[in-house]
C-alpha cells in the first residue's frame, strides 16, 4: 500500500467536574454577555459562499474549563490536507504517536489506527472527574488526529489498504475572537481514500461533526478516544 502525503506547514492537540445543570451556566458578567453578542457573529460569517458550516457544541472558559457557554455562531469547515504522519510501514512520524482501536465506536465493522501529536497531547487540558479513565481531556487549538479505518480486527496494517483516512484538526483560535476568555473549540473534517484523494461532501462533513458533538459531553471534547 502506498499513501500520498501532503506536508501542511499551517498545522493542517485540572479542573473540577461539573455539577448538574451547570454545563450551561456561567457565573462570570464578561463571558455570558459575549454568549448573546455570538449570534451577532453569526450573520457576519455567513458572507462567504461555498463554505460548510459547522456549530460549536460550545465554548468552555479558559480559567475554568468545567463552565460551558452555549453558542449561536457558526463556523466554517477548513480545508484540510493529509499530513505526513507515519511511514510506509505505519510507523509513526517525529513527534506523533499511535493507538489502535479494535472496535470503531459507531462502525462495529471496522478497526482504526489514530495517529496524534505527542505535544497536542501534553498541552491538553485535563478535567478529573474523580474516577479512574473518566477525566475529561480538552485538545489545545492546533491540534491534528489522523484516522485510518480498517476492516474488524486488521493489526497488520500492510495487509490491506484503510476503508478510508479521516483527518480531525482544532482552529488556533475561534472565530469570534475574545482573546484568552475561552479555549479553542472549532473542529474541522477531512475524508481520504487509501491513495489520498479527497472523498467527503459538505452533507457528509456535517454528518460527522454532529457525531463528534456527542463526545464533548463524554469525553470534554470532539474525541471520543481517551488517550494515551
Amino acid at each position: 500500500m502506498r499513501l500520498r502525503f501532503i506536508t501542511d506547514n499551517d498545522g493542517c492537540s485540572a479542573g473540577r467536574l461539573p455539577e448538574p445543570g451547570e454545563m450551561h451556566r456561567s457565573r462570570y458578567g464578561l463571558p455570558a454577555l459575549l454568549a448573546g453578542v455570538l449570534l451577532l457573529a453569526s450573520t457576519l460569517i455567513h458572507a462567504g459562499e461555498g463554505a460548510i458550516y459547522l456549530k460549536a457544541p460550545g465554548l468552555r472558559l479558559q480559567k475554568d474549563p468545567s463552565v460551558v457557554i452555549p453558542v449561536a455562531y457558526v463556523y466554517a469547515n477548513r480545508p484540510l490536507l493529509l499530513p505526513h504522519y507515519r511511514d510506509g510501514a505505519g510507523h509513526p512520524a517525529a513527534g506523533w504517536s499511535r493507538k489502535y482501536i479494535p472496535t470503531r465506536r459507531f462502525k462495529s465493522n471496522q478497526s482504526a489506527w489514530i495517529y496524534f501529536r505527542r505535544q497536542d497531547l501534553e498541552n491538553s487540558v485535563y478535567l478529573d472527574r474523580g474516577l479512574p479513565g473518566s477525566g475529561f481531556c480538552i485538545w489545545p487549538g492546533g491540534s491534528l488526529i489522523v484516522i485510518e479505518s480498517y476492516q474488524a480486527g486488521v493489526l497488520d496494517r500492510t495487509a490491506q489498504a484503510p476503508v478510508e483516512i479521516a483527518v480531525l484538526s482544532k482552529a488556533d483560535q475561534n472565530t469570534p475572537s475574545y482573546g484568552k476568555d475561552f479555549l479553542a473549540a472549532e473542529w474541522s473534517y477531512a475524508r481520504f481514500t487509501s491513495r489520498g484523494d479527497r472523498s467527503m461532501d459538505g452533507p457528509k462533513v456535517r454528518e460527522c461533526h454532529q457525531c463528534h458533538s456527542i463526545a464533548f459531553q463524554l469525553t470534554g471534547d470532539l474525541v471520543f478516544t481517551r488517550f494515551p
